[in-house]
């Protein structure tokens, strides 16, 4: 039961990072560039369900987390503090990176798809060039452990790392067992250089309506504050709510 709830979380993850995220990126840049900053009912609805769908997110990554632990037995289960840190770390980064690409799509549409599909090749080849983990996702029940993937398998492996790679345009999704501090580094970093080119651009190429308009300060705060906040919460979960720390801790005493 708890392999099954693994499997149904990283389907519940793929649900939202394959659709719900690009809808709320079509939205949200649909309203940008339709809004006359009149706050009204229908606004309020639309922002109220961009942010549950944001929370849904946020709150599938650290499900996802908290159930890979559940599943295997020679690892501590996550506890509620670190659930709750998981899920701020995954809410406020995706927040920030969907408005990003959301901001930058309403003026430039067509250098966010390339620039969307240039991050996607990337992080397929990263995800390719150590792909041991996805190979034995990916492997044949009836195939002997021992024995050397086959075209078919090898084949699967290939499709599955193409949709990490496209989780991977909004947050990151470890394949691989094993220590993740470089793997959290470099994409992190790669992911808030976009967003601050992002915001640059939206500040500087936005129309005076725009500049004047009450959103345009607020989307550039979100845009940046709220990805800082989630490294934030990823530090202080690693640095002191993570299961392995407390297992470390109690094999000392």
């Amino acid at each position: 039961m708890l392999k099954e709830d693994q499997d149904v979380a990283l389907l519940r993850v793929s649900e939202c990072f394959l659709e719900a995220a690009p809808q709320q990126i079509l939205q949200l840049t649909i309203l940008l560039k339709h809004y006359h900053s009149n706050i009204n009912f229908e606004f309020i609805h639309q922002v109220a369900s961009i942010f549950s769908s944001l929370g849904s997110m946020g709150w599938a990554m650290a499900s996802y987390h908290r159930s890979i632990r559940l599943a295997q037995q020679d690892k501590l289960n996550i506890g509620i503090t670190g659930t709750i840190l998981q899920f701020l770390w995954h809410f406020c980064t995706t927040v920030s990176r969907i408005l990003s690409l959301s901001v930058l799509a309403s003026i430039w549409p067509i250098y966010t798809a390339i620039g969307c599909i240039i991050h996607w090749i990337s992080m397929t080849t990263w995800i390719l060039i150590d792909s041991h983990g996805i190979l034995e996702f990916c492997r044949d029940p009836n195939h002997a452990p021992h024995c050397s993937p086959n075209i078919k398998e090898r084949i699967y492996s290939v499709l599955f790392s193409i949709v990490i790679g496209v989780i991977h345009i909004f947050i990151y999704l470890n394949a691989v067992d094993g220590s993740t501090f470089l793997k959290h580094v470099f994409f992190y970093i790669v992911c808030f250089l976009e967003n601050i080119t992002a915001t640059v651009f939206w500040i500087y190429i936005s129309s005076n309506d725009v500049k004047n308009s009450w959103y345009f300060n607020v989307l550039i705060i979100l845009c940046i504050i709220p990805f800082l906040l989630g490294i934030t919460a990823m530090i202080v979960y690693y640095g002191v709510f993570h299961p392995s720390l407390k297992h470390q801790s109690c094999t000392n005493v």
